[in-house]
């Protein structure tokens, strides 16, 4: 009875840990970080545009294959501003050299800390949230899933 009582306890407090989490038809949290060209970037600046936000680490396997994907919709879909945003403490030199790795990846890239993870409220990479043009969440798509991305952007952008 005891251990029963325990993980109960264990679930409550797991699933509760996720008081930051985002809805669809929320607003869209604001994020900052700072580009690989060193300028600073704020998630808010680009209201009224589309924007694929998609959370990345250089430790990821999926983000190494998700990644040049998303360059790819992002020549597909110029309406749709994509930002990756690395969540993590490497620096800036770290995540540039992941990169160079790639065969491609998206123009806008952002180095950001682990409290943009807390404020959309997702546990693992790949992550992507699609904000439509009001600064509304359209769209949560956990983990590798290029093909969930494209249709929704496909949906998103027949609106």
């Amino acid at each position: 009875m005891n251990k029963i009582y325990k993980i109960t306890i264990l679930l409550i407090l797991y699933t509760s840990t996720n008081s930051f989490a985002i809805n669809i038809g929320d607003k869209a949290p604001d994020i900052l970080g700072r580009k690989t060209t060193g300028k600073l970037f704020k998630l808010s600046s680009y209201s009224g545009k589309i924007r694929l936000v998609n959370f990345f680490s250089i430790y990821c396997k999926p983000c190494k294959k998700e990644l040049p994907e998303l360059a790819l919709l992002e020549k597909d879909f110029p309406e749709v501003m994509i930002i990756a945003f690395h969540i993590g403490s490497q620096s800036m030199e770290k995540v540039k050299q992941f990169l160079s790795g790639l065969s491609d990846h998206p123009d806008i890239i952002v180095r950001s800390s682990l409290e943009a993870k807390k404020t959309y409220g997702f546990r693992g990479v790949p992550h992507s949230v699609i904000i439509d043009s009001n600064d509304r969440i359209y769209k949560i798509i956990p983990g590798y899933n290029t093909q969930l991305i494209k249709t929704a952007i496909q949906e998103i952008t027949r609106k």
